[in-house]
């Protein structure tokens, strides 16, 4: 049982260990990312580092979490049960860092700023919510808190004013709400390194006639809107929900699925031993972007942070899209 948290040790009552916080994020990491070295680039730690951490986590639980092999690592069926409650730790953990950094700004009499982005838990979430977080207090002065969550939570999220805003990757016009077009993003597959697509640099819709096809869990305005374009292009294939456990989402890759996702080149990660391929832009598949709003007690600072989208982006173009969120998520070289 875990008894308390920290950036340093923790401890594991029931044997007497510490287990480091830290170690928790790594291991989650590994396991998403397929490898070490995958894990060690988006933690910015060495390979030899994230392997030694997992090592010794693995000593102080008391049971392999992993399974080596030549290409990559898989989790044991410890190590899947373990993730999926690695992955509740973390969300409480984080939960708590961000009561504890709201609460610092409310005792300064600080204006924050909470922003909900509507996409489901993925790796490179603490990139975003930096950068996310650092754009707005550049450009409108004010802390912003940058949380994640369904569509139903971040709508929810919104009627009980807990966010400000919320972002929205696919068509987003909900009614009793304000919905701003601010952005459009080009769509793609995450498809498994070991299949030929991979190899390209473009992919069509007829090259994923022979190929099962997924959605990813719970990116709910995306899964809508790239559902709609597909049977409006008639595309050779009908996605299917894909299951939400990690378990899942291996065994759908090891047979060689793909699976849907809008294309974000600065979030790009080799997660489960994939990798990410962009539709052709001949085949017209775009996603939009969105704001969203409480339509009738929306904050001076919602229309500010719309304004601002307006101010660096024109909806009409993915170049222009792109731009800003290179603006907003620098590369790795250009944040050192």
């Amino acid at each position: 049982m875990l008894h308390a948290f920290s950036k340093g040790k923790t401890a594991l009552a029931s044997q007497g260990n510490a287990l480091n916080i830290n170690q928790v994020k790594y291991f989650i990491s590994v396991v998403e990312c397929g490898s070490f070295s995958s894990a060690a680039s988006e933690q910015f730690i060495t390979a030899q580092g994230m392997s030694k951490a997992i090592a010794d986590l693995e000593a102080e639980v008391g049971a392999q979490l992993l399974t080596r092999k030549n290409r990559g690592v898989s989790p044991t069926d410890f190590g899947f049960e373990f993730y999926e409650r690695a992955k509740l730790v973390m969300s409480c953990y984080e939960d708590l860092e961000s009561f504890a950094r709201g609460y610092k700004h409310r005792a300064e009499g600080s204006r924050v700023f909470n922003v909900y982005i509507c996409i489901p838990a993925f790796g490179s979430k603490e990139k975003v919510s930096v950068n996310v977080a650092k754009f707005v207090r550049a450009n409108l002065g004010v802390e912003a808190e940058v949380s994640f969550g369904s569509k139903s939570e971040c709508l929810a999220a919104l009627d009980s004013g807990d966010a400000d805003a919320v972002i929205a990757i696919g068509e987003a016009e909900v009614p009793g709400y304000e919905c701003l077009p601010v952005g459009k993003l080009p769509c793609g597959v995450q498809i498994t390194k070991r299949s030929p697509l991979s190899q390209q640099p473009y992919i069509r819709l007829a090259d994923l006639a022979d190929t099962r096809v997924a959605l990813w869990p719970n990116y709910d305005f995306f899964n809508d809107t790239i559902q709609r374009l597909l049977i409006e292009k008639n595309a050779p294939f009908t996605p299917h929900p894909a299951d939400r456990s990690i378990r899942s989402l291996i065994k759908l890759y090891a047979v060689g699925s793909a699976v849907l996702l809008p294309r974000i080149a600065a979030l790009d990660v080799d997660i489960l031993q994939t990798t990410p391929v962009s539709f052709h832009p001949d085949e017209g598949l775009y996603v939009p972007l969105y704001i969203i709003g409480p339509a009738r007690k929306s904050s001076p600072a919602f229309a500010a942070f719309c304004n601002l989208a307006a101010a660096h982006n024109n909806h009409a173009s993915a170049t222009s899209t792109a731009q800003t969120i290179a603006q907003v998520l620098p590369s790795d070289e250009e944040g050192e």
